[in-house]
């Protein structure tokens, strides 16, 4: 602005500086034309010329000046300083257009009692087959913003998601760094609009599904398809979904039966999904309310494992009368297995709990294990397995820290080239006869995942014919999945099975949600887990960092 000034001025005066000498210049002439005697008329001429002469230096200058104190005005107008600021709010999330095409590097940055016997939701591949505090009840969920989400948040942290650990590969920006590794890019163009749709089918009580017997497993699945995205709950578009599911699962976890299952479906599958569920959301946000109920889900995981480190229905380990031994149920072991994983990552105080991963472990190994490298549903006895409880035993094994061990390494080998590599076909249509495909390609996706760490022909072959290929061509124009058994199939396997003939009984959106919860977590797996993380023993996490963080171990 100075500058401005100082060039006006300067201009100024260059101007009126040629004045004096218009005048002895015409003073100079006036004095020759008085010698020739035309004294008179050469005098009015040159009065007039230095009278023009001025009043248009005048003229000019003022131009310059007025000119220069518009520009000037005009930075005054521009840079205003604001005196206060508006209240922030979240703003309501953005509408999805119909060619399932999203915001996502913006998304990104700125970032769900009468209980029904029988029904399940993992096979056993013998028919019929599969399958605390409360949060402040008058808490507004309709209307959520920044002061209510406070209440929730942990103290003294920014974000609530830690850095280190299991879940580093949900944090803000490394997703999209890791979908551009695997060339995966367009697959969160279908998990975003996948869990729009799972958003607008929340139930308002914060549950999901249609019969009372599934809410609990459904609720549990599709809160972790929100939290495998790495959804926090402050986040604009589903932090208010997210904070209703936990709620809701909270109310799950305390309404439980005399032994501490909670109530849901006959087998009791609800417990280790919803514990599952909780354990995930209590390391991710660090909410006091999901500790407790979280620490008590997993104290009856931890007792009701068998003598072998295996399972039954309901933790019920009455011995067999004809074998005299606890049933082994390798389909239901799996959810509690992840379910402990999930427990002692996030830090869980349940007594044994450390005991309990090895003994999992070793009733992989030594219960489950066939002759030719499979995992059978029940004790292996020198039989062989199935490809949904090989993939179940192999990525159980991964994720236990035995991914490594020779039982995991022949488990990942039989997936990838049994059969003459049958199970490596993915297509939707030629799986329609499989009751169980989606259960199978949820364990399936990840046990190969883990075991290249993400790369490896294998990978790389199911990456793109399945994860970007059958999956995201089979989902629906509204963003949720069916099932190859329901779309395909017969969709009714004699009670056996992903259809509405069968598990699913008279209830489309219920299957949806399943499917959907299913398909979400296949299409999170290059972040969900990374696969050079361990979960690290007792001894080794009592070890931290200067910042007190958890130290990741990488084999």
């Amino acid at each position: 602005m100075k500058k401005q000034i100082f060039q006006a001025e300067s201009e100024r005066v260059g101007v009126l500086g040629q004045s004096p000498t218009v005048s002895i210049d015409a003073e100079r002439i006036t004095f020759q034309d008085i010698r020739d005697h035309l004294t008179g008329p050469v005098l009015s001429v040159a009065f007039h010329i230095i009278l023009f002469s001025i009043l248009a230096t005048f003229f000019i200058s003022n131009e310059k000046e007025t000119e220069d104190m518009v520009e000037i005005e005009a930075v005054v107008i521009v840079l205003p300083l604001e005196s206060k600021v508006d209240k922030v709010e979240i703003p309501n999330p953005p509408d999805i257009p119909d060619n399932k095409t999203t915001d996502r590097d913006n998304y990104q940055d700125k970032d769900y009692s009468s209980p029904q016997p029988d029904i399940k939701f993992v096979p056993n591949d013998q028919p019929p087959g599969q399958e605390g505090d409360k949060m402040d009840d008058n808490f507004n969920f309709k209307q959520i913003d920044i002061a209510d989400i406070g209440k929730f948040l942990p103290k003294n942290k920014v974000s609530s998601i830690p850095k280190p650990g299991p879940y580093i590969g949900r944090l803000p920006g490394r997703i999209k760094d890791i979908l551009i590794t695997q060339d995966a890019m367009g697959t969160d163009d279908n998990l975003i609009i996948a869990l729009k749709w799972l958003k607008e089918h929340q139930n308002a009580d914060g549950s999901w599904g249609d019969e009372n017997s599934r809410k609990p497993a459904l609720t549990g699945l599709a809160t972790l398809a929100f939290l495998g995205r790495g959804i926090e709950i402050g986040d604009s578009n589903f932090g208010g979904t997210l904070i209703k599911a936990l709620k809701k699962l909270i109310e799950f976890g305390n309404n439980t039966a005399a032994n501490g299952v909670i109530n849901g479906d006959g087998n009791g599958y609800c417990h280790p999904i919803v514990a599952y569920a909780l354990s995930e959301a209590f390391s991710l946000t660090k909410i006091s309310h999901l500790e407790e109920v979280m620490n008590r889900m997993t104290t009856v995981m931890v007792q009701g494992q068998n003598k072998y480190g295996s399972y039954n229905y309901r933790y019920r380990n009455i011995p067999e009368e004809k074998t005299g031994e606890p049933r082994c149920d390798l389909s239901y072991a799996g959810w509690n297995f992840q379910a402990l994983k999930a427990a002692f990552t996030a830090g869980s105080n349940a007594p044994g709990i450390e005991n309990a991963l090895e003994r999992s472990i070793n009733a992989i190994q030594k219960i489950h294990s066939g002759a030719d490298g499979s995992f059978t549903y029940g004790a292996a006895k020198g039989g062989t397995g199935s490809i949904s409880m090989t993939s179940v035993g192999t990525l159980c094994l991964q994720l236990l820290n035995a991914g490594r061990s020779p039982e995991a390494v022949k488990g990942l080998k039989w997936i990838e080239n049994s059969n003459g590599g049958k199970f490596m076909n993915c297509g939707w249509k030629d799986n329609s006869g499989s009751p169980w495909a989606l259960y199978t390609w949820y364990y399936q996706t990840q046990a190969i995942f883990q075991g290249g760490g993400g790369k490896g022909d294998p990978w790389n072959k199911w990456n793109d014919k399945f994860l970007k290929g059958a999956l995201v061509k089979e989902q629906e124009r509204d963003g949720h999945w069916s099932s190859p058994y329901e779309k395909y199939g017969s969709r009714n396997g004699q009670g056996h099975g992903e259809g509405t003939g069968s598990v699913f009984k008279d209830s489309s959106l219920d299957l949806n949600i399943y499917s959907t919860s299913m398909c979400c977590l296949m299409l999170e797996v290059y972040y969900r887990y990374l696969a050079t993380y361990k979960v690290a023993s007792i001894e080794e996490k009592k070890r931290t960092n200067p910042m007190g963080e958890e130290i990741m171990m990488i084999e």
